[in-house]
């Protein structure tokens, strides 16, 4: 009987996973695809393989043969993927609401069959397993913002402090982007996702933002009790990175800056 082992099954997305597909026949030609559906955006990989001797295949240490990658590679998987044409509304999967998982669901298919070749009803399907990639910990706590003129969401790890702290920034495309933040508090950081454009009564247009109000998010952060003292770190994307940089050449509560 063909079976994959998944481990683990759940985990933060940044940890590494090890796919075991056992039960084949030695030297079975096997395609293993991963799916993974969030919002309108839908994604999906493939590698090739051959089963060793033991009719055994272990993506850690097997090459992919053909697919969405090639060579060894144990997140191969999961960095090839690629929106699915004619059903992917989204060419970027994003996480929006961080308090659930990305559910991938894995199958493992008879012979090397191409990615843009795969119906459900005609390849073989000799094993299935469903995985979680979560950006937060079940420990981390995390609470809306809603003080002065401040919004967003702040995120804090297990225990009571204080943390090392990071501001988090992106885009102009506005509201509040809360998934790298909540992974960064998985890891041990204070973060802080600010929104700053298109959310809640903030302003609809960059040219009405006052700078101020940054200036304000830096020092709301550095003066939390649960905050380390000693400065706040600030990442920005996009418009984002341009702010990070404004900012660590603003006030001396930066200490790091990552654009």
């Amino acid at each position: 009987m063909v079976c994959v082992n998944v481990s683990p099954r759940v985990a933060l997305v940044d940890e590494k996973v090890s796919i075991i597909v056992s039960g084949l026949r030695p030297q079975q030609r096997v395609t293993v695809k991963l799916w993974v559906e969030e919002g309108k955006a839908v994604f999906n990989s493939c590698g090739h393989f051959q089963a060793d001797q033991q009719g055994q295949v272990n993506v850690s240490q097997h090459a992919s043969l053909g697919g969405t990658y090639r060579g060894v590679d144990s997140m191969g998987l999961f960095w090839s993927l690629k929106p699915v044409p004619g059903i992917s509304k989204r060419s970027l999967l994003r996480k929006t609401d961080v308090t659930t998982p990305l559910v991938f669901r894995l199958s493992v298919l008879d012979d090397h069959v191409p990615l843009d070749h795969f119906r459900p009803s005609t390849p073989l399907i000799l094993a299935t397993s469903v995985l979680e990639r979560w950006y937060k910990h079940s420990s981390v706590k995390r609470a809306v913002v809603h003080e002065g003129s401040l919004r967003g969401t702040v995120f804090f790890p297990k225990g009571e402090g204080t943390f090392p702290a990071v501001l988090d920034m992106f885009g102009a495309a506005g509201g509040v982007t809360e998934f790298r933040a909540a992974l960064l508090a998985s890891r041990g950081f204070a973060c802080f996702a600010l929104a700053y454009l298109r959310y809640d009564d903030l302003p609809t247009s960059l040219a009405d933002i006052d700078f101020d109000y940054f200036l304000d998010a830096v020092d709301w952060l550095a003066s939390h009790p649960s905050v380390l003292p000693g400065g706040i770190g600030v990442v920005g994307t996009s418009k984002g990175g341009e702010l990070a940089f404004l900012l660590g050449m603003s006030t001396d509560q930066v200490s790091g800056i990552l654009p």
